[in-house]
């Protein structure tokens, strides 16, 4: 099972939060992850917050998870992180997104596989593009390049 995940943060330190994360994920999932670059962009949605580090996941676990747990699994990662809710589109501590599962499409109240902004947003595909199964997802999703001189790699 492959699962590929968005990681953001734009609180406290920012490169600690992304690898501890990731951490937790490979543990999760019983896995060694490979990680993209880091890569930072202004907020999505309201300006008045600092930047966010974003990196792109690529999880290969042997575990058979539906996409209920492995929703459930990140968003206990935010919460042991530190994650508070403060608004829709506001600063975070951690943000754990699914971007894909395999190639499995899910549409539920509080989960939509692939992710359904993930073409709109070039902090998701810029880093997507580092990882090893990229060309797989790009051919599949007829993934087009997002140009947004806004999201630069940093690391």
């Amino acid at each position: 099972m492959r699962i590929i995940l968005s990681l953001g943060t734009n609180l406290g330190d920012r490169i600690e939060s992304i690898k501890s994360a990731s951490k937790l994920l490979e543990d999760a999932f019983n896995c060694e992850a490979k990680m993209s670059h880091f890569y930072e962009s202004p907020p999505y949605g309201p300006q008045d917050q600092p930047s966010f580090l974003n990196i792109a996941l690529e999880i290969n676990t042997c575990l058979n998870l539906s996409p209920t747990s492995i929703l459930k699994i990140c968003k206990e990662i935010e919460e042991r992180l530190g994650r508070k809710h403060r608004y829709h589109w506001g600063p975070r501590e951690i943000d754990i997104d699914i971007i894909f599962i395999d190639f499995l499409e899910v549409k539920e109240e509080k989960l939509t596989i692939p992710h359904k902004d993930f073409r709109n947003r070039s902090f998701v595909l810029e880093p997507l593009k580092d990882l090893p199964s990229f060309s797989e997802y790009k051919e599949h999703y007829k993934i087009k390049t997002l140009k947004n001189k806004n999201t630069k790699l940093i690391l």
